[in-house]
């Protein structure tokens, strides 16, 4: 599958644009690839052993969300067995859809609402964004949707179209990792086949004197590898409001303990990101 997508600045002009393609052969060999100017990522996922290149910019939270909406965009089904779910709708144009919102222990999530008539997903919506899902297909027994466009804080912040899908080889060259690239240390991202890690113990994180002083909120986005041993390793604030917020976050999060991603059944490494809402109570 190859995918073009448009990145949008703050005043919600295009901004950068760029590539993403994805092939796969099996639960545990497949390969993805981000392409924009200034910045390349690339993973494979060979018989269950993962191998990366990455150079130049740090692929985008908006970018990276591009593999899940077009392949898994609902939760879990892990995630629904221990969820509540409430019915509601919400119109698209002139459309009125049904939506479920999925309540699970850890908090609320989005609302999904469908075609009336059909089961495609058409709109996932939040409180200070949405993501809309147009010109949905019917390939290989799964519905695409071939055009995304994805809107956070209430301004658009990307837009995809899908270009081209097309049968593969499970031996493609493509599936191969290139010369001169080796294992990498980071785990395999969550995708179709694995399945995510769960939290089985966390940490609560404290609200720093010095912004409760000054009456801040923050929001703090954290990437880490949860290990086969359930543990957190490679943990880094990808963003963060500020450097008391970002300490916090990294000091709780860093002793969370997880039942592992699973690959086939088995144990793997899995990176996964994170975030921590500061919040006055």
């Amino acid at each position: 599958m190859k995918v073009s997508y448009q990145l949008y600045n703050e005043k919600e002009q295009p901004s950068q644009a760029g590539i993403f393609e994805y092939w796969w052969a099996a639960p545990d060999t497949y390969r993805t690839t981000w392409l924009r100017p200034g910045m390349e990522h690339t993973d494979w996922l060979v018989k269950g052993e993962h191998f990366d290149r990455i150079s130049g910019d740090q692929l985008g939270r908006d970018e990276e969300g591009l593999e899940s909406e077009l392949l898994q965009p609902l939760p879990a089904p892990e995630v629904l067995e221990k969820a509540k779910l409430k019915h509601d709708e919400q119109k698209l144009g002139d459309l009125k859809m049904p939506c479920v919102k999925v309540v699970p222990s850890m908090g609320d999530f989005p609302e999904y609402c469908f075609e009336p008539e059909h089961p495609i997903l058409r709109m996932e919506s939040y409180p200070s964004g949405r993501k809309i899902y147009n010109s949905v297909t019917l390939t290989q027994d799964r519905f695409l949707a071939r055009e995304i466009q994805v809107v956070a804080n209430n301004r658009l912040v990307l837009t995809a179209r899908v270009e081209l899908v097309e049968a593969i080889l499970p031996k493609a060259p493509e599936l191969s990792p290139e010369d001169g690239v080796t294992r990498s240390s980071r785990g395999i991202r969550s995708a179709p086949g694995v399945t995510p890690p769960k939290i089985t113990n966390s940490v609560h994180a404290v609200f720093p004197n010095s912004e409760r002083a000054r009456h801040s909120q923050g929001v703090v986005e954290l990437v880490m590898t949860i290990g086969t041993d359930g543990r957190v390793h490679n943990l880094r604030a990808v963003s963060g409001t500020s450097k008391d917020f970002i300490d916090e976050a990294l000091r709780a999060v860093s002793q969370y303990q997880f039942h592992p991603g699973l690959l086939l059944g088995s144990p793997v490494a899995v990176e996964v990101r994170f975030l921590i809402n500061f919040r006055m109570q």
